[in-house]
């Protein structure tokens, strides 16, 4: 699927804690990178892998990545929707 560009803090977390060592290793590496342009390339090379549900984008894997996009000052990430579950009934998507 083709990646998206998206807001991350419209992305909904479906892991509860994150390492904070591993935020700040991700952090160390987005902020390694030379330009813009490398940095937008990096983002297009490792998006977000979401689930939707009734519109929601739910994030299933790199979740440190995201934090630690938002942790340096970047507002949007790109996405992949592995999957519309908006047809479950509530209880059976969580």
């Amino acid at each position: 699927m083709d990646a998206k560009e998206f807001l991350v803090l419209d992305l909904k977390p479906t892991q509860f804690a994150i390492g904070h060592r591993e935020v700040e290793s991700k952090i160390h590496k987005l902020l390694s990178l030379d330009k813009e342009n490398d940095f937008k390339d990096f983002l297009r090379e490792h998006p977000i892998p979401v689930v939707e549900y009734n519109g929601e984008k739910h994030i299933t894997d790199h979740h440190h990545l995201a934090r630690a996009i938002w942790e340096i000052g970047k507002h949007h990430v790109y996405i992949t929707i592995e999957k519309d579950l908006s047809l479950l009934p509530r209880k059976h998507f969580w």
